[in-house]
């Protein structure tokens, strides 16, 4: 999996989708390198899991915002 943190917001790429922790409070984009907009979800829990079985592959960018930071990671979907 491909793993990274700021500011305490861990993402890890998973085989069936981005799990995240320290994540309360935020909202989370995914896009494709386009920039064309896959999903938002506002996230209240600490952890989070966004199940990613219906998309195409390619590569996404994940963002999770929260106030002023914001900690994106570029990942290969297969």
């Amino acid at each position: 999996s491909i793993n990274t943190v700021n500011d305490g917001i861990h993402i890890a790429v998973e085989s069936n989708g981005i799990r995240l922790t320290g994540c309360a409070g935020t909202v989370v984009t995914l896009t494709d390198t386009a920039g064309r907009f896959i999903l938002a979800e506002e996230v209240s829990d600490d952890t989070h899991f966004i199940a990613l079985t219906s998309i195409s592959s390619g590569v996404y960018i994940v963002e999770v915002n929260r106030n002023e930071t914001i900690c994106k990671r570029k990942f290969l979907w297969k």
